[in-house]
């Protein structure tokens, strides 16, 4: 069986790329190409579909090939006389430690195989649920209503044909709107009006609002149109922060016609639950204290 790092060379040069090319691709260095093909080091298991793809081959290329045949050998030839008799001193094979062996390598081969189709899996889950949560934050009318501990919060944006647009944002007795460049705030009553742009708006907003941020999911499982994400522990996590999980969380996402329609978070009684509403089908109206 010839060792990674020569097939990788063979590929790559049958690919007609160099040391450099590749690792533009993959965005490593050339030098990290250049241990690879010296089997001084390994690639990530994050950069095999990716190197699979420039190299024009698949995982199974990488790991194995139709020359890695194991010779045949007589079995008895070199143990036996001329007539057939064992030679003096011979002792017999131990066939039960020969299958001990060969179980444990098949087990193996099944784990490393395993993680191998788990990697790409997961990849090609999270570069399809970017892209719905990329037509989330694009689409002109969103209503999010989240339940986080038996508390309310809702968020809308619409915007209008003529380039304005609206959003609105309330937890308990405060609720805020943004409309002409203007930010109203209204707290038990009290109305506060000031200067500001949507993005400074936005960023006002509990971060649970904006869930584009997918590097801190540790892996993703799709069933049908439904994914579960099972996000990296307390210091790597916003969302585990900020509402009080402290353990590794689970996120269920149901996707309908590539926009996001349902996500659930959860851990043992700290539950958040956030519904996604898209389309043209809902309307908001403005309170009487704003200027229109």
């Amino acid at each position: 069986m010839k060792p990674l790092g020569d097939k990788i060379k063979k590929l790559r040069q049958d690919a007609g790329l160099t040391q450099k090319q590749l690792g533009d691709i993959l965005h490593v260095s050339y030098q990290a190409v250049s241990k690879w093909e010296r089997n001084k080091g390994l690639p990530d298991p994050d950069t095999f579909p990716a190197l699979c793809k420039a190299l024009n081959c698949s995982v199974n290329d990488l790991f194995y090939s139709t020359d890695d045949v194991i010779p045949e050998t007589p079995f008895l030839s070199a143990n036996t006389e001329s007539n057939g008799t064992q030679k003096p001193g011979y002792k017999p094979v131990n066939r039960k430690f020969f299958i001990i062996i060969a179980v444990a390598f098949c087990v193996l081969s099944f784990f490393v195989s395993y993680l191998i189709i788990s990697v790409v899996n997961t990849q090609s889950a999270k570069t399809e649920l970017n892209a719905a949560f990329a037509v989330f934050k694009q689409e002109d009318n969103v209503d999010v209503v989240a339940e986080i501990n038996e508390e309310e919060y809702r968020l809308t944006r619409k915007y209008f044909f003529d380039g304005r647009v609206v959003a609105y944002y309330k937890h308990d007795k405060i609720e805020k709107y943004f409309y002409k460049e203007k930010t109203y705030s209204s707290d038990n009553g009290d109305i506060e009006v000031f200067a500001d742009t949507y993005n400074g708006f936005m960023q006002n907003v509990p971060c649970f609002f904006d869930l584009g941020h997918l590097d801190d999911i540790k892996s993703v499982s799709k069933r049908g149109e439904q994914y579960v994400i099972k996000l990296k522990a307390l210091n790597n996590q916003p969302i585990a922060r900020y509402f009080g999980f402290t353990k590794n969380v689970k996120i269920t996402v149901i996707l309908k016609d590539g926009k996001i329609q349902t996500l659930t978070f959860s851990q043992n009684k700290n539950i958040l639950n956030i519904n996604y509403r898209f389309g043209y089908d809902f309307t908001f109206s403005l309170p009487k204290f704003i200027e229109a």
